[in-house]
């Protein structure tokens, strides 16, 4: 989409620390949107590939727990959601977590997005 559409676009990122996550923050700032990111405080990977960027708002939290996600969901207009446990080995020697974050954190989104817009369903 071009760069117009994203001007002034409320935008949340999640996953935002990855390294598609990382490029689409920094891409979406060069393109003039209030672009807010959802990160896990205590993430292996930090917030090391996205500190230098100006104009992020970070809302710290936990994919996995509900009661995190509402504020950082509050008057976005785009969700781009990339949060996810994506390396193999970590996956096949932690499947519970796996599943909790890739299956019951994306349940927890959609279920958060329903709630705070339910005006506009």
């Amino acid at each position: 989409m071009s760069s117009e559409f994203w001007a002034d676009k409320r935008v949340l990122i999640t996953g935002a620390t990855g390294f598609i996550g990382s490029w689409l923050t920094e891409d979406l700032l060069l393109k003039n949107s209030v672009v807010s990111v959802f990160v896990k405080k205590d993430d292996a990977l930090g917030i090391d590939a996205i500190k230098h960027l100006k104009n992020l708002k970070f809302f710290f939290g936990d994919i996995t727990k509900e009661n995190t996600i509402a504020p950082a969901v509050k008057d976005q207009e785009i969700i781009l959601h990339l949060a996810a446990a994506s390396q193999v080995i970590h996956s096949i020697e932690n499947p519970y977590e796996t599943v909790l974050v890739n299956t019951v954190g994306t349940s927890n989104l959609l279920e958060e997005i329903r709630k705070n817009n339910s005006d506009q369903i």
